[in-house]
C-alpha cells in the first residue's frame, strides 16, 4: 500500500502516469510492478516541509508553481522605515517596523502578477490624493526637529505614461520641501529648505538633482537617493548607477562647510500625487549604502526539502525521479514563460543561466534519515542505491544571471519498486512419521530468498502451532527453516491432525538483524504455499530421516 505522509491517498497518480510520463519524457523507462509519488501538480505542495526564499505563484501553469521569491525578507538593522506593499488591500499597508503611520488615501493594491518585489504594490490612478506617511515617535528618522545625518531613499517605479509634473514622491514640512517628479521623461528631485548651515544660520539652500536616463513607461526602475553626513554628498542613482551629485556645502564642492539634513517640523512624506502607475519596495535607511542591488532575486537563491515521505514497504528503490518545469521573467506587465516540461532540468542549467539542484536520501529510520547526507540527483535519469521504506528530496534553486528571471518546479514525481516478498516455494510434500512430521518442497522462483518459514497447526487455515506440544518444549509455529528445502518437526502429538503451510522471505528482516547484532524483529515473508495435512501416528518411519536435520523445540 502506498503512503504518503500529510497527502490523501487519492492524491496519489493512477495507472495513468506511465503512458503520460512516456508521452512528456520518452527516454525514462518504466517497468511492471513500480509505484508512484507525486509532489505538485493536483496533489499540490502540501508536502513540501521547508522553503527557504521560495514561494508557490500561479498563472504560470494549471496548478501553483514553485519558484524563487522576490521578497526582501527581514529589513537591514539600518532600516528606519520598509513598506512592500505585499497587503491584500490598501488599509493594511504597513512598515514592517512601526515608526511611521501609514494614510493609503485613493491607492490600491496591486497583486503578485504586477509587483516587481514580493507578492503585492502600491497602484495610483493619477488622483491627487496621494499616500501619506508620518512619523509616529521620535525614533523615527524624520520626526519633527530630528538631525538626520547620513540617508538614503529608495523604491521602484512603474510608470503608466510619465507625464510631465508627474509627483512620485515628496516630503513636506514647515519651511523645506523635498519633492521628486516628472520632468522631460526623467526623474529631477528638488531639496529646499531641507540642508541647513551648521549653527542655525540662515544662510539656507536648495539643491536639484536631474537624471539623464530617461525613465520608460511600463517597465519597473529602481530610484536611490542617498546622503553621506561626513563627506556632505548627495546622489541620485538609477538602477545602481550614479546619475547625478552634489555637495550639500556652501560652495557645492567637495571640502567646503558641509550643510546639515534636519527635519521640520509637521512632516510627512507623500507617494503618488497624480501619478499614474506602480510604486514598490519604498525603503527609508540610516545610512548611505555602499552598494546598490537593483535586481530582482537574491543571488543565493532559494531551497526546499520534502517531508520524510513513507513509501510503505523496507528496502524499497527509488529507481527514478522526474522533475517538471521550466523558468520565467517578468517583462513589465507581461510574464515571459518558458516551459521545459520533463526535460526542464536536462541539463540543469537553463537557457538564461538560471538553475535547479535536485537531491535525494533513504533510509528505514525516518528520525535518522534527517541526519543523513544529500545525494545529488539529475532528474530523468536511473537512480542506484536510494534504497529505503523512507525518503526525503530537496531542490536548491537559483535566479538568472541578470538575476530578473527564476525557474520554477511545476512537478516532482518519484518512481519506485516496493521490495515485494519472495513468492512462495512449489511442490510442497509432507509425510508423516512416528511423533513427528517431515516437509520437503521445491524452492521458491525468486532469486532473492533468503530461507522459509514452515507454519502449522491443528485447525484448517490457522497456523498457531499446538498449545499442548509448546506447554512440553515442542515446536512453536512458525518454524525458521533457513535457506533449506526441507525440515523435519519433532515433539507431535500421534493421531492428532496438522495442517501446514511454507512461506518464503528475502533478506530484508535479516539485514536489520545483522546492523543491530539481534535476531530479526520480522521475517519480509510473502504468501503460503498451498495447505497441507498430515497426521503423525506410533510406528510410522520415515525413508530418509538421516537426510532432514530436526527442528524439535526451536
Amino acid at each position: 500500500m502506498n503512503k504518503f505522509t500529510g497527502l490523501p491517498l487519492g492524491r496519489l497518480l493512477s495507472s495513468i502516469i506511465p503512458v503520460l510520463l512516456l508521452f512528456l519524457c520518452p527516454r525514462v523507462l518504466f517497468a511492471v510492478g513500480e509505484k508512484y509519488l507525486v509532489l505538485g501538480g493536483s496533489a499540490t505542495w502540501q508536502g513540501i516541509e521547508t522553503r527557504h526564499d521560495i514561494i508557490e505563484a500561479e498563472g504560470l501553469r494549471p496548478y501553483p508553481v514553485l519558484t524563487l521569491s522576490s521578497a526582501r525578507g527581514r529589513p537591514a538593522l539600518d532600516t528606519d522605515l520598509s513598506l512592500s506593499f505585499d497587503e491584500k488591500k490598501p488599509e493594511l499597508f504597513a512598515s514592517s517596523l512601526s515608526s511611521y503611520r501609514i494614510q493609503p488615501g485613493m491607492t490600491a493594491a496591486a497583486g503578485p502578477r504586477l509587483a516587481r518585489q514580493g507578492t503585492g504594490a502600491a497602484l495610483f490612478s493619477g488622483r491627487p490624493e496621494a499616500l501619506n506617511i508620518e512619523a509616529s515617535g521620535p525614533d523615527a528618522l524624520f520626526a519633527p526637529g530630528n538631525i538626520i545625518g547620513s540617508f538614503s531613499l529608495e523604491f521602484w517605479l512603474y510608470p503608466q505614461n510619465l507625464e510631465n509634473g508627474e509627483q512620485i514622491l515628496g516630503w513636506i514640512a514647515r519651511g523645506q520641501r523635498i519633492q521628486c517628479s516628472a520632468a522631460g521623461n526623467r526623474l529631477q528631485w528638488d531639496f529646499q529648505g531641507f540642508f541647513l548651515p551648521p549653527g542655525g544660520g540662515e544662510n539656507i539652500r536648495s539643491f536639484r538633482l536631474s537624471g539623464l536616463s530617461a525613465v520608460i513607461p511600463k517597465q519597473w526602475s529602481h530610484h536611490l537617493i542617498r546622503y553621506n553626513g561626513n563627506t556632505g554628498l548627495l546622489e541620485y542613482l538609477v538602477n545602481g548607477d550614479t546619475e547625478a551629485m552634489v555637495y550639500t556645502t556652501g560652495n557645492s564642492r567637495e571640502g567646503g562647510e558641509i550643510y546639515v539634513p534636519r527635519a521640520g517640523q509637521g512632516g510627512f512624506f507623500t507617494l503618488g500625487k497624480h501619478f499614474s502607475g506602480l510604486i514598490d519596495e519604498f525603503i527609508i535607511r540610516g545610512r548611505a549604502p555602499d552598494q546598490v542591488e537593483a535586481v530582482k532575486y537574491r543571488a543565493e537563491g532559494g531551497r526546499i526539502e520534502s517531508r520524510v515521505l513513507d513509501l510503505g514497504q523496507k528496502n524499497s528503490s527509488v529507481f527514478n525521479i522526474i522533475a517538471l518545469g521550466g523558468h520565467a521573467v517578468s517583462a513589465g506587465k507581461k510574464l515571459q514563460n518558458h516551459y521545459g516540461s520533463a526535460g526542464a532540468f536536462r541539463p540543469v542549467s537553463l537557457s538564461d543561466d538560471s538553475a535547479v539542484r535536485f537531491f535525494a536520501r533513504a533510509g528505514e529510520d525516518p528520525f535518522a534519515l534527517r541526519s543523513d547526507p544529500w545525494t545529488p540527483f539529475i532528474p530523468g535519469t536511473a537512480l542506484s542505491g536510494l534504497r529505503g521504506r523512507y525518503v526525503q528530496v530537496a531542490a536548491d534553486l537559483y535566479p538568472s544571471g541578470d538575476r530578473e528571471g527564476s525557474p520554477y518546479l511545476e512537478k516532482i514525481l518519484l518512481a519506485w519498486f516496493p521490495d515485494e516478498p519472495p513468492r512462495p516455494p512449489e511442490q510442497v510434500a509432507c509425510r508423516a512419521l512416528d511423533g513427528a512430521v517431515e516437509l520437503n518442497w521445491k524452492p521458491s522462483v525468486d532469486r532473492d530468498t533468503a530461507g522459509y518459514l514452515v507454519y502449522f497447526g491443528t485447525s484448517k487455515g490457522e497456523y498457531f502451532g499446538d498449545t499442548d506440544t509448546v506447554k512440553k518444549g515442542g515446536p512453536v509455529s512458525p518454524l525458521d527453516a533457513g535457506n533449506r528445502t526441507s525440515i523435519r518437526i519433532d515433539g507431535l502429538q500421534n493421531g492428532r491432525l496438522y495442517y501446514f503451510s511454507v512461506a518464503a522471505y528475502d533478506a530484508a528482516g535479516l539485514w536489520e538483524a545483522m546492523e543491530e547484532d539481534d535476531p530479526p524483529a520480522y521475517f519480509h515473508a510473502g504468501e503460503f504455499s498451498r495447505e497441507l495435512s498430515a497426521r503423525p501416528l506410533e510406528g510410522l518411519s520415515a525413508r530418509y530421516q538421516t537426510a532432514a536435520e530436526s527442528l524439535a523445540g526451536k
